[in-house]
């Protein structure tokens, strides 16, 4: 059996006889384990242990994973914020979206759950000597009127895939019969910083919107077999005015979805810039 603890409580009651007094000077057991269950005395806990020993464990992993995800998320955290960034944790008006650069860092899912979630954060500066890095253009946002590049991030785990830089990496020339495809070839790994190549601010929904972007259209072009039908679909989706519209079109949407949404929406503006 697990140890217990005792504790004074008006509100518990005795998981075997469930009577809401104990004989022991008032004072509840309480399972030390699992810190779930109350007995009034020893008897009882004894009495019980077999029907709730499984819980009991089932309760105590649930605990530590808990705890385990508690001290990665405060890692997390801590990383960004020694990095000039913020987690975004606060209500959505007194928080910061936009930065020198945006940060994409994938992540595993909660404990057993399986797959890959992603940090969006921005980063208000980058360090001294950053631009001086070997950074690379991502060539569709060129072709959409919004250039911009990335790097390699060293936040998070190198060894996780990362789905969203791949798409940004997308082959845009017709011409090629990689058209569609990522340049990475699924070799995309760890986290990513993308600034804007004219040096200004880089809002997290601009970006998004492009990757909302491309997700829409990539299987169109992927599927494009031959060099005339690669070429009309570039004229038709990899154009300035094309994204542009795409862009007021994503924003309305998504502005409706929460109160917050509309928040964070309402001053961002489309980075592209039509003649």
């Amino acid at each position: 059996m697990a140890p217990i603890t005792s504790t004074n409580s008006n509100e518990r009651h005795c998981a075997t006889c469930k009577c809401t007094k104990s004989a022991n000077e008032g004072r509840f057991l309480i399972c030390s384990r699992c810190k779930t269950v109350s007995y009034c005395g020893k008897e009882c806990q004894a009495e019980d242990w077999e029907g709730h020993k499984d819980a009991c464990k089932a309760a105590k992993n649930a605990a530590k994973e808990a705890a385990k995800k508690a001290a990665y998320e405060a890692k997390i955290t801590r990383t960004f914020a020694s990095m000039g960034m913020k987690t975004q944790t606060a209500k959505p008006e007194t928080l910061i979206y936009a930065g020198e650069a945006i940060c994409i860092t994938p992540i595993p899912f909660p404990h057993g759950q399986g797959g890959i979630g992603y940090q969006v954060h921005p980063q208000l500066k980058l360090p001294p000597g950053s631009h001086n890095y070997p950074w690379t253009d991502i060539e569709v946002s060129k072709v959409l009127g919004f250039p911009l590049r990335l790097i390699g991030s060293p936040l998070g785990d190198t060894t996780l895939p990362n789905e969203q830089a791949e798409l940004l990496a997308i082959e845009p020339d017709p011409k090629s019969p990689k058209f569609g495809k990522s340049r990475f070839d699924g070799h995309a790994r760890g986290g990513i910083a993308v600034v804007r190549v004219d040096g200004q601010e880089l809002h997290m929904n601009q970006l998004d919107a492009m990757i909302k972007y491309i997700t829409e259209n990539q299987e169109n072009m992927k599927t494009a077999n031959d060099s005339k039908a690669r070429k009309a679909l570039a004229e038709k989706l990899l154009t300035p005015a094309a994204f542009a519209k795409a862009f007021e079109r994503i924003k309305a949407k998504e502005s409706t979805e929460s109160k917050e949404a509309k928040v964070i929406w309402k001053d961002v503006e489309c980075p592209v810039k039509l003649g």
